[in-house]
């Protein structure tokens, strides 16, 4: 029971590390960076610490060149694509009703794996992830919304994305080391993010003051979580570390409150509420 406990703190930890992003990125952006400038240097920054950390880590075999190379492939398709698109959502949406569509993709992957043969869910599951998708409707949904008929389908589009990106590395993982398969995923977006700078006529090198927000970025926002939520989906699969996950939008809210005086509706603390009580009915009933 207590091993079992234990493998839910990564999911849990991966998507509280996700929820910096939105506050880091700001703070980026505020530096007089665009968002192309702001990806490539968070991926750029995140793969060098990675690669550091390849080289202080006790050593291990080298990974195959197949394994490498489709790491990459996932890098500079779906994860790169999926970043462009959810940004592009948040422009024509709104980061809250972005972060909802976003957060379809649990459901996806569970699917999924329904459809695949693999283990799913199971009824209580299921139930834990309703719970959750309702809280962060109510946490994303609280205040003025802009519907766009575009920004719903590139909404969409994004769950879908980051659903078949999450499956596709629970796969890769089993042969992949996780500081190898993000490091690999990490370059390849940062160099097709670079390149779009590069096609824009945009300085390569940001501002001295844009290095501490982007460090930060690239170290509790992208590398953290990212090595955490593969640690859980090798323990739990991509379906449930997925569903973990939905404590982002809460940390994101809580972030904002704390660091940027926003002052949350009560809608959004109850949806908070349903997010932590999904999470926790998970949880035990994985422990009976």
């Amino acid at each position: 029971m207590a091993e079992k406990s234990s493998s839910s703190w990564p999911g849990l930890a991966a998507g509280a590390s996700f929820g910096t992003f939105g506050v880091l990125a700001l703070w980026a952006r505020h530096s007089g960076l665009s968002v192309p400038q702001v990806l490539s240097w968070r991926f750029v920054l995140a793969c060098g610490l990675l690669l550091l950390l390849r080289v202080w880590s006790r050593p291990r075999p080298r990974p195959a060149l197949k394994d490498l190379g489709l790491a990459l492939l996932l890098g500079a398709t779906l994860f790169s694509l999926q970043a462009y698109t959810f940004l592009g959502t948040i422009s024509r949406l709104g980061a809250g009703l972005a972060t909802v569509l976003l957060y379809v993709y649990p459901a996806l992957v569970a699917l999924a794996q329904l459809a695949l043969g693999g283990p799913g869910l199971g009824r209580h599951g299921w139930s834990a992830l309703l719970l959750a998708f309702l809280g962060t409707a109510l946490v994303g949904l609280s205040g003025d919304l802009r519907v766009d008929g575009l920004g719903v389908l590139l909404g969409f589009g994004t769950a879908v994305i980051y659903a078949l990106y999450l499956l596709l590395s629970e796969r890769l993982l089993r042969r992949l080391h996780p500081v190898d398969a993000a490091g690999a995923i990490f370059a390849a977006a940062g160099a097709v993010c670079l390149g779009v700078v590069q096609l824009g006529g945009e300085a390569l090198l940001p501002p001295t003051s844009a290095w501490p927000s982007l460090s930060a970025l690239a170290l509790l926002s992208t590398v953290l979580p990212v090595l955490l939520l593969m640690r859980s989906m090798q323990a739990l699969g991509s379906a449930r570390s997925a569903l973990l996950c939905t404590v982002e939008p809460v940390v994101a809210m809580l972030l904002g409150a704390w660091l940027l005086a926003e002052r949350p509706l009560p809608l959004q603390w109850a949806g908070s509420a349903l997010v932590l009580a999904g999470v926790i009915w998970l949880q035990a009933r994985r422990e009976q």
